[in-house]
């Protein structure tokens, strides 16, 4: 496992439609943050393919902000390619203990070297520990994250990290489209 520092940067939408659609699905900014976090690097949990989305070259694992505390703040985040990271992302291994080993994305290596991760939206929806939060304030609105793609490009020593991310969401328990979009640099910390 590798373990980056990260600052991101991006805002959060909402969307024109009910249910996403791409080819007519506007989204509009509803709040930007600016955030730290960390990103985690991990051999892949589903080393046989049995999600059914093949094997990962890395799974991933996200962190931005403080999700679980009170100082509620848009952008907040956590998100992993695989389930089974969630207890190391979160610290939690009761909560959120995944029932098994469901890997969520579909990822390939651009001609550039950037690792391209797709999040599977059949298989995305079946976990619900994914999420972002939408707005600052107590009230803030946790988003489930179900689409997107994230996109990595590690330096040749492996000691960085820069990247961009669209992921889309609905809601856990209303309909909608919603969307966190941002872009984030790091460094390898342990």
């Amino acid at each position: 496992m590798a373990l980056y520092q990260i600052t991101v940067s991006g805002a959060t939408s909402g969307g024109s439609t009910a249910f996403f659609d791409p080819n007519v699905t506007t989204f509009t900014p509803i709040e930007a943050f600016a955030l730290g976090g960390f990103l985690l690097t991990a051999d892949p949990q589903d080393p046989v393919g049995a999600s059914g989305n093949g094997v990962n070259l890395l799974d991933i694992g996200l962190v931005i902000g403080t999700p679980f505390d009170l100082d509620v703040r848009a952008g907040e985040l956590v998100w992993s390619s695989n389930n089974a990271l969630h207890p190391v992302l979160t610290g939690e291994s009761t909560f959120f203990e995944p029932l098994g080993a469901i890997d969520e994305v579909f990822q390939s290596v651009a001609a550039d070297g950037t690792l391209v991760t797709q999040i599977d939206p059949n298989r995305a929806p079946q976990t619900n520990t994914d999420f972002y939060v939408e707005t600052s304030g107590l009230l803030g609105i946790p988003r489930q994250i179900v689409g997107g793609e994230l996109d990595m490009t590690f330096s040749a020593d492996g000691t960085s990290v820069s990247g961009v991310a669209t992921l889309f969401g609905g809601g856990f328990i209303e309909p909608g489209t919603f969307a966190w979009g941002a872009t984030f640099q790091g460094v390898l910390i342990a």
